[in-house]
Formats: structure tokens, sequence, C-alpha cells
């Protein structure tokens, strides 16, 4: 049996993010990503951070949906911008041609 609650599929990155100090995301998809830092967020919490993409930053918002401490938290995003969509949505489909 699998604790898999993901609602689309991930692909493996490594993109610099920025909330209360710096961290990376190590997997994203369109509704969430997975953030490496030793600094946890309680589960529930709200949060808004930055991401670089194409080294442009773009702002998410939304949810810590999971903790692991001294790891990292999985993160459901809210409601996101157009740009942060399609920004989101050209990386995955990029990673898919790799």
């Amino acid at each position: 049996m699998t604790d898999e609650r993901r609602q689309a599929a991930r692909g493996k990155v490594f993109l610099e993010c920025t909330w209360t100090r710096d961290s990376r995301i190590s997997d994203i998809s369109a509704t969430g990503c997975y953030v490496d830092t030793r600094l946890m967020p309680d589960l529930g919490e709200e949060l808004e951070f930055f991401v670089t993409l194409d080294e442009q930053p773009i702002t998410v918002r939304g949810t810590v949906a999971t903790v692991h401490p001294g790891i990292g938290f999985g993160f459901k995003f809210g409601e996101l911008s157009d740009q942060a969509r399609e920004r989101i949505r050209a990386l995955l489909d990029g990673a898919e041609h790799k």
C-alpha cells in the first residue's frame, strides 16, 4: 500500500527558493513541490516564497502539506498567477523531453 497523495506528476529539479531562509526545491509539479531545508514550518502553515525560474523570480503561496524534520517539507500550491502556472508548466514540459 502506498502513502501517495500527490495529485499531479512531479519532476526532479534543483531550484533556488527563499521563504524565511534560502532553501532548495528538489521536485515540483503543477500542484506543489518539495522544499529541502533544515528550518521547519508548522504542518498546515500558510507560506509565501520566491522561486527562481530561468533567472527570474516568481511568487508562490500555499500550505505546508508534510513535514520531515531536518530534511524538508511538502508544499501544496494555493492560487498561482497565470505567469507562475505557465512557467512551472514550461519547466515540467522541458524536463519531460530530457
